[in-house]
């Protein structure tokens, strides 16, 4: 079964420019040297003020979700390690149910795809398999995932995502210049 602890260097690592270098040390030192480079509010960037992939948003309905009121950008540019793993693990692995792929790479691919876009991930994996296309990760969807020729499905998984962002190039010019960096998270993701 997967294990959200391997998928997040690969999200420091592209959240926040985080070398191999570090990989020997444990995620929360990782998250510690990533927090350095994890700050973004850049205007064109449709997720808004970022750190290390948290979205203000994002961690605006944790806060809600948790009763700790309402964040700022300073709150979430000193959010501690233990806030952005329990974001990650609660809002976006659980919600993929990754807990349940077999498939370590096909779990870290539709997760970190959901980490950026949402749900739209998991419609899309629904599409490649012949499901309903819900957006909901539930038993039909994880037995399809996990009974599906892996190396196909990740193959597929990948390429419907680099479709997904080209669409998103296409319909908004002003997202033209983060398509390589998204391009390059992508295809760092192997079997």
């Amino acid at each position: 079964m997967a294990n959200v602890n391997k998928l997040i260097f690969a999200i420091l690592h592209h959240e926040a420019s985080l070398s191999e270098n570090y990989l020997h040390l444990e995620p929360s030192k990782q998250f510690d040297i990533a927090k350095l480079k994890g700050w973004s509010d850049d205007k064109l960037d449709l997720g808004g003020a970022t750190m290390c992939g948290v979205t203000l948003r994002s961690y605006a309905a944790y806060c809600s979700s948790k009763g700790l009121g309402t964040p700022t950008k300073v709150d979430l540019k000193n959010i501690s390690f233990e806030h952005w793993l329990d974001i990650l693990k609660t809002m976006y692995w659980d919600k993929c149910k990754a807990d349940l792929i077999d498939n370590q790479s096909i779990a870290n691919l539709i997760v970190d795809w959901y980490y950026n876009s949402g749900n739209w991930s998991a419609k899309r994996v629904q599409r490649l398999l012949g499901l309903s296309e819900d957006g909901i990760v539930g038993n039909k969807t994880i037995t399809a995932i996990n009974e599906a020729e892996q190396i196909k499905l990740f193959n597929d998984i990948k390429k419907s995502r680099i479709e997904f962002v080209s669409d998103i190039c296409k319909r908004n010019s002003s997202q033209k210049r983060f398509f390589n960096g998204w391009l390059k998270r992508i295809n760092y993701f192997t079997i």
